[in-house]
Parts: structure tokens; sequence; C-alpha cells
């Protein structure tokens, strides 16, 4: 996976770190995890200080190797593409670089999520700089999230965005940048986007990786429950209602108003839910409720053939005549 040069840079690299280094290696269902696992036991070789937390989606979303929270690299960076990776694992200085103080203000102030994502090429002359260019940009807000994507290796995800030239940066599934980078042009435009437009599965995405907080956040800051959210907490996989139900406790807990705004939509979803799912959605109905929520509770209680989701109809009136008292 590294020719003798690179294992050369990678070992000098090594050489240099002053405690043992951890990053991640988030494999899934893609055949790409193999390759990406490969990597990092080749850079770990090269690196002894090095080690890599294995991590997985249960899914076939695509492998990455992952810095921190904000970072991912869907690649195995090699070329002219390894030097800016091993810069953004450990930079020399030991600590990430920063944003000039003008645009760490803007990005202090930043309550939307940002899904940055950079096309690249290890062949690629331009790429590298582009790369070291906008890496700053992840550690300088919890908001933002970049990927850095091998067009080669994930040709799909090239294709599924219409990437014709490279280096390409994009900013959800519509501003994109080539050639040039303007990092208070992006911050500007990451300022200026609506979070109610995010589509499930960045949300999605975003709860699985332990963020359930941030969205809560995002939704309190907006006085709003998003449309893609509402989805989630009604969604055929438990993990992911789970993930939604723990972002929704939050917003329950610092404005049960707004938390109150889900009960109409989830009921609305009931009638074709699956029983595990009208189980949880009564759940969340009865965490978040009024009273005028319990006479549809007891209709409930009173013709439902599903004895759990029965007995999950009376814990929800239950737990909302109590707080309501």
């Amino acid at each position: 996976m590294l020719n003798e040069e690179e294992k050369k840079i990678v070992a000098r690299w090594g050489d240099g770190l002053t405690a043992p280094l951890t990053l991640r290696l988030v494999v899934s269902d893609d055949p790409r995890s193999r390759v990406l696992g490969d990597y990092a036991e080749a850079l770990s070789t090269a690196a002894p200080g090095v080690t890599f937390r294995r991590e997985r989606f249960d899914d076939d979303r695509p492998p990455a190797l992952g810095v921190g929270r904000n970072l991912l690299f869907h690649s195995a960076p090699r070329g002219t593409e390894l030097a800016p990776f091993l810069e953004a694992a450990m930079p020399r200085s030991g600590a990430p670089v920063p944003l000039a103080p003008p645009l760490q203000k803007i990005a202090d102030a930043l309550r939307t999520l940002a899904h940055l994502t950079l096309f690249v090429a290890d062949r690629c002359p331009f790429c590298p700089r582009a790369t070291a260019h906008l890496l700053p940009l992840s550690g300088a807000s919890r908001f933002i999230r970049l990927a850095v994507v091998d067009a080669a290796l994930f040709d799909d995800m090239a294709t599924g965005m219409a990437i014709r030239s490279l280096p390409t940066l994009v900013l959800g599934d519509t501003f994109r940048w080539t050639e040039r980078f303007p990092l208070e042009e992006i911050l500007a435009t990451i300022d200026r986007q609506d979070p109610a437009a995010l589509g499930p599965a960045t949300l999605e995405a975003l709860l699985a990786d332990g963020n359930a907080s941030l969205v809560a956040d995002m939704m309190i800051t907006c006085g709003t429950l998003f449309p893609a959210f509402i989805e989630l907490l009604a969604h055929d996989r438990w993990p992911v209602r789970l993930g939604a139900m723990v972002a929704l406790e939050t917003v329950t807990l610092r404005r049960p108003h707004l938390a109150a705004r889900v009960v109409a939509p989830l009921v609305a979803r009931f009638a074709g839910a699956a029983d595990p799912v009208r189980g949880d959605i009564l759940h969340v109905i009865g965490e978040t409720a009024g009273r005028e929520s319990l006479r549809w509770l007891s209709t409930l209680q009173a013709t439902e053939l599903h004895p759990e989701v029965a007995e999950a109809a009376a814990e929800a009136a239950a737990k909302i005549a109590a707080r309501n008292d």
C-alpha cells in the first residue's frame, strides 16, 4: 500500500511523534473497507507509534480514515496527498493550524451544520495545496465536517456529485468551488445555509457519530424541529431511532414546548408504522405530549390488538397524566 519512498516519509514523520497517536478506521459493508484496512496496517508498520481504532457502519456507507470527529479521509493517501494527510493526523507543531483571527471569529459564530467534501487525486498537482488550505476548517468549529475523497478510489461518490475537475469542494449538495477556495466566502456561505433543510441521511450520519447534542443545539437555536429529524424518529432501524430520541431528550429538557411539536407528525405516522416503531413513537409521545393526547391514547388502548403496543400506550398516558397533575 506504500512504496519505499512513501514508507520513508511516514517513518520520518513517525519519528517526530512525541506520544502514541490513535486514528480511526471506519469500515462498513463497502468492499473498499479492506483497502483502507490494509493501508492503515501499512502506515502503522512504517510508524509504530500510530494505531487505528476500528469502528463500523452497519451499512454500506463509504469507509474512511478519521482524524478526530470532524475530519474524514475517504482515501488511502499516497503520492501528493500523503503529506497533507500526515500533517492533518499530527501537525509538526503538535496542534492544528489555526484560522486567521477574523476567519475564526466567523467560525465561532456558526450555528449551522456544514458538510464539506473535497475531491482530490493522489497524482493531482494542485490537490495537496487545496487540502492543506482547507484542513483548518475541520478544527475551527464543531459545526464543520470535512471529508477528503479520493475521486479515483471512490469514483461513485465523484460521479454522484458530477465532479468534472480536481480539486473540487462541495458544500452540501448545492455549492461548489474549484481551483480557488476563499475561506471567508466558504464560511459566509455556510452561515447563510438553512439548517432545517438538512436531509435525513446527513442527520442520520451525524447522530451515528455521537453528535446528538449538536443536533439538539441546532434545533433549539433555530426554534424548530427539522422535518428530516422527525423522519428519523419513525425510522425502521432501531439505532437510528435511538440516536434521534437521545437528541430529542435534550430538546425536551431545555425547550419542552419545542419538543411537543413532534407529537402531531408522529401521530400521523403511527398507523403505517411497524409495531416496534409504534412502541417507540408512543414512548416519545409519553415524554413530550400534553393532556390533549390522552383521548387518542385512551382510544388506542381500547382498540389496539398488539398487547405490547397497547401497554406502551397506557404507559405514555400515565406519564402525561403524572406530568400534568
